[in-house]
C-alpha cells in the first residue's frame, strides 16, 4: 500500500497561527495591565510572556499536527513528541465524540494492546450552530481502518 499521509488543512492551519499571535498577544497586554504597578510591572510582563508562549507553541503544534500511514506503522503528532506504534500492537481504531457546549468534535482515538490511547493528529472535525463540520472526515477514518487492516497481520485462526 501507499504511504498515506493526512495534515491540517491550509485554511485551518492558518486560523490556528492567527488565533495563537491574537492570544499572544492578548496574553501580553493582560500581563502588562496586570502588573500596572512599578513593582509589579516585570511580574505582569513574565506572566504575559508565559502565556504567549503557551498560546504560541499550543496552536503551533495544532497547525501542524499529522498522522502517517505506513506499512510498518502509524504514526501521530499533535500537541507532543510523535507518536509512532507498530501495527501490530493497535487494538482499535474508532470515533471518539466529545460534545461541549458549543459544538460536538470527532476526533479519531487509537487503542493499542497495552491499553494506551492518543488521538490522532490531523483529523478531526466539529460541527456547531447547524455547520457541517470536514466533509472529508468519515472518508479519512476509514482509510486509515483500511489501512490497519492491510497492514495488521492476519489473526490466527480458531479451530
Amino acid at each position: 500500500m501507499q504511504p498515506l499521509k493526512i495534515t491540517v488543512g491550509r485554511k485551518q492551519r492558518r486560523g490556528w497561527m492567527v488565533s495563537g499571535a491574537v492570544l499572544a498577544v492578548i496574553a501580553l497586554a493582560v500581563g502588562t495591565w496586570f502588573g500596572d504597578t512599578a513593582n509589579m510591572v516585570w511580574v505582569g510582563l513574565v506572566i504575559g510572556l508565559v502565556l504567549a508562549v503557551f498560546f504560541l507553541y499550543y496552536c503551533g503544534a495544532l497547525a501542524t499536527s499529522y498522522t502517517e500511514c505506513t506499512p510498518e506503522h502509524i504514526r501521530t503528532r499533535r500537541l507532543g513528541a510523535p507518536s509512532v506504534t507498530p501495527w501490530s500492537q493497535v487494538r482499535n481504531i474508532a470515533q471518539y465524540t466529545n460534545n461541549t457546549g458549543r459544538g460536538i468534535g470527532y476526533y479519531v482515538q487509537v487503542t493499542t494492546t497495552a491499553d494506551k490511547k492518543f488521538w490522532l493528529g490531523a483529523i478531526r472535525t466539529t460541527t456547531s450552530g447547524g455547520k457541517d463540520g470536514d466533509p472529508e472526515f468519515a472518508g479519512q477514518l476509514q482509510q486509515i481502518v483500511d489501512y490497519w487492516h492491510a497492514a495488521a497481520p492476519a489473526e490466527p485462526a480458531l479451530g
